[in-house]
């Protein structure tokens, strides 16, 4: 079984200033918090992209600050997967990176 903190791992080695690694960085750091809250809501089995709502919901039910930080780190992979325009700095990945550590 993929423990997803490996993405967590891997985000931390892709903080450079490369504009492709700070954007799957931001990215990878979304999906280590998504897949552990995921798994302890027991939601496994939804299918996207309702799974990614029911998961924050889960969370706003618990912890409302956790919540708003997966729906911020959310955001920000939504935007460096698609905004082609968007400019990343290397502190937004950190700051994904250290969020992610927080959840």
């Amino acid at each position: 079984m993929f423990d997803p903190i490996e993405f967590l791992k891997l985000a931390e080695k892709l903080l450079t200033y490369d504009e492709a690694k700070i954007r799957t960085a931001i990215s990878r750091s979304y999906y280590a918090s998504f897949l552990c809250v995921r798994e302890v809501a027991g939601l496994g089995g939804l299918k996207m992209p309702r799974v990614h709502r029911e998961v924050i919901r889960f969370l706003y039910g618990r912890d409302t600050l956790a919540a708003n930080t997966l729906h911020l780190l959310r955001r920000l992979r939504n935007d460096a997967d698609y905004d082609l325009k968007r400019v990343f700095s290397i502190s937004e990945a950190r700051l994904s990176v250290n969020y992610a550590k927080k959840l």
